[in-house]
């Protein structure tokens, strides 16, 4: 599923990038390939900056700008939650059971938490908790 923001749609394919499209017109503004593997997931926009992860095993902010690379994270799996924010971290899940939380500015893993089963769904944050759902059925 696309993000609709600032008249930009921004999609992440299995061609293995994420693109920004004018919604006015559906021409591409920029496209960021750097993952080796399927963008699966929708990103997130925060300060600018879009937030994502891909099945290669790292998660990415870009410049929604024009698709630089603003930094990039290892993590364990394959990421296949879409991102959410809060307390000035991103956070991702992955398919190996591991919710991250990443510096929202530079990308440096500050923790992980390990679940019984794959993360598919974005997490939420509020009130100062991130709740995380996985497919062991436990939040």
């Amino acid at each position: 599923r696309p993000l609709l923001a600032d008249g930009r749609l921004y999609q992440g394919s299995f061609d293995h990038s994420l693109y920004a499209i004018a919604a006015a017109t559906g021409k591409e503004l920029w496209r960021f390939e750097d993952p080796s593997a399927p963008v699966g997931v929708q990103p997130a926009l925060e300060n600018g900056a879009l937030y994502f992860g891909s099945f290669d095993g790292f998660a990415y902010a870009v410049n929604a700008a024009d698709g630089k690379l603003k930094w990039k994270s290892a993590v364990d799996g394959w990421i296949w939650s879409s991102p959410t924010m809060g307390g000035g971290f991103v956070y991702m899940g992955d398919v190996r059971g591991k919710v991250y939380a990443f510096d929202l500015e530079t990308g440096e893993r500050k923790w992980f938490m390990e679940t019984l089963d794959s993360i598919k769904a974005r997490p939420v944050f509020a009130n100062d908790l991130l709740y995380v759902v996985s497919t062991d059925t436990f939040v």
